[in-house]
């Protein structure tokens, strides 16, 4: 009998750590520059599918309009058919893929959901509970990407910009470089694959990783050591989404002073460009003294 009490313990434990890693959904949050939100549930079951689950709270709504000013859809898709047409396979408010803790099913580009973002006021905020990650069977990251390659959700060498989900609660997005064009819309994508690490392609830094920029809160100026970076313009971007002041740096400097005397106080999203592409972003306060 005493014998068979600890077995019967590690059965019991290693069921219930089975049963908790069945079954993930995380509330992710939407907010335009305007105000206007929007929330999607994704997560993972391990009995779902690619198709949709009405047991699991999954409504296909493929081919129905996007109505509001802002609205955000998570899609399934064909990743064959990304790189030259429209590869959505159905549209939800809720969508769950087939996973596990101890195996998952699915990986690379097949364990990634796609979410469409209809908006005309960037730029926007994403925010969850990351509190919500304390299971390590639970992860979920922010992949912002122009997909294409083999395997992977953005391979072929494209750079992409990560977030692990379970580190932060909230990120700001400019614009997305991927979109689809509709016959009524263009919808803006991310992806949020289930991968614990994402480490193919060629990953974009941040812009703290790229240049100093300080101080923040600031008043009347704005500091930028970009090193041997060339190429670079800076922007301001209000909380409507309008560029209130852009700075070009064509080349390598180090402390480049930015008058901002004639920026009013308020909160900005610093924006680095490089090429005419956004590599990075920031919250800005500019605090009159």
């Amino acid at each position: 009998m005493r014998t068979i009490r600890p077995i019967l313990l590690l059965v019991l434990a290693f069921c219930s750590f089975i049963a908790k890693g069945q079954h993930f959904e995380l509330p992710i949050f939407f907010e335009d520059a305007n105000g206007n939100k929007d929330t999607l549930i994704l997560g993972y079951d391990i009995t779902a599918s690619k198709g949709m689950d009405a047991a699991l709270g999954e409504k296909d709504i493929l081919g129905t309009h996007y109505t509001k000013p802002f609205e955000v859809r998570a899609s399934m898709y064909d990743y064959q058919n990304i790189r030259e047409g429209d590869p959505r396979i159905n549209e939800s408010k809720k969508m769950m893929i087939e996973s596990s803790c101890v195996e998952p099913t699915l990986y690379d580009e097949e364990n990634s959901i796609m979410v469409l973002i209809k908006c005309d006021n960037w730029p926007i905020k994403i925010s969850w509970d990351n509190t919500l990650f304390q299971d390590s069977c639970r992860a979920m990251s922010i992949v912002e990407c122009r997909p294409g390659g083999w395997f992977d959700v953005c391979g072929g060498n494209n750079s992409f910009n990560v977030l692990e989900m379970k580190n932060k609660n909230m990120v700001s997005i400019v614009q997305t470089e991927y979109s689809i064009a509709t016959q009524t819309d263009t919808l803006f994508a991310l992806f949020f694959p289930l991968s614990r690490k994402i480490d193919v392609g060629v990953e974009k830094p941040s812009l703290h990783e790229i240049v100093s920029v300080y101080p923040n809160p600031a008043s009347r100026s704005i500091i930028i050591n970009q090193g041997e970076i060339t190429d670079m313009t800076y922007q301001l971007i209000d909380m409507q989404g309008a560029v209130i002041k852009s700075l070009p740096i064509p080349y390598a400097h180090h402390n480049v002073i930015w008058d901002i005397s004639d920026v009013d106080s308020g909160s900005y999203v610093l924006t680095m460009l490089q090429g005419g592409k956004v590599i990075g972003t920031q919250k800005q306060l500019v605090v009159r003294e």
